[in-house]
């Protein structure tokens, strides 16, 4: 939560794809009117962690207790998108498409699965308008920070200075 941009990265089967479900379902009932937009490059892909959802919401009375019965609370599946509500929260599932169909969604958080499936430029030019967070250059500056970090690792950046040949630490 107090992070502005997350990268989750893990081998097959580690579960990211239920964890993103428990996050949005914990996030959704603890910061209640909270907006959550996952996109994927297709439906069926940003339809995975809406079944991990709904699944959790179907074997779990006490969830559904705390939502509350009606209102439209819980899963909704459509034919171009699926919804779910928790209380006055909602959770919004797209395709990524080419972007074109998406314009116009709004939401304070936005998750993107399969990260490296989706066209960078559609990221750009149509994501990263959903949220007010300025992602401007995401991949990039994403890239830069990895390499910042491993470098500082290593030894070779010490308070924002590249260490020179001379005093370059011994490993």
């Amino acid at each position: 939560w107090i992070k502005n941009m997350l990268l989750l990265i893990a081998c097959r089967g580690a579960a990211k794809s239920f964890m993103l479900a428990v996050y949005c379902i914990l996030r959704a009932m603890i910061q209640q009117g909270i907006k959550i937009v996952v996109v994927g490059a297709g439906l069926r892909q940003s339809m995975v962690i809406f079944n991990f959802m709904e699944t959790i919401w179907a074997n779990a009375p006490v969830f559904r207790d705390i939502c509350g019965k009606g209102d439209g609370q819980g899963p909704k599946k459509g034919l171009t998108a699926c919804y779910f509500r928790i209380g006055s929260s909602e959770v919004i599932f797209l395709p990524m498409g080419s972007g074109e169909k998406i314009r116009g969604i709004r939401g304070q958080v936005i998750i993107a699965d399969e990260f490296a499936s989706i066209d960078p430029v559609i990221f750009e030019v149509v994501v990263r308008g959903f949220a007010s967070v300025k992602s401007v250059g995401l991949f990039d500056n994403v890239q830069s920070a990895a390499k910042e970090k491993l470098a500082r690792k290593l030894g070779l950046i010490v308070d924002s200075e590249v260490v020179t040949g001379a005093n370059v630490p011994k490993i």
